[in-house]
């Protein structure tokens, strides 16, 4: 049997612009989400050092979430408790 001098090494590309040393902030942004009520209302956001939640008008003053993962599960917890719909919402 023959041996091979390298192995064949498979590598997965996890590439991303923010991260990456030799272009930083190059390419496309990170994805963010943001919470918001439903249809076009405000945006949902965590105020002061009791992180109570409150109603912003622009999704940038919003608490942005950096997985959609994330942001699913925060509005299905707050959906369990919350008598207006939640949805999660992609900030562009």
């Amino acid at each position: 049997m023959k041996r091979m001098s390298r192995p064949w090494i498979l590598a997965m590309n996890f590439w991303s612009p923010q991260t990456d040393p030799h272009h930083p902030r190059v390419g496309t942004r990170p994805e963010r989400y943001a919470l918001r009520l439903e249809g076009s209302g405000p945006f949902l956001t965590i105020i002061g050092r009791d992180q109570s939640i409150g109603e912003v008008a622009q999704a940038e003053a919003a608490y942005l979430f950096h997985t959609q993962e994330g942001a699913v599960r925060a509005a299905r917890d707050l959906n369990a408790l919350a008598d207006r719909r939640i949805n999660v919402v992609k900030v562009l």
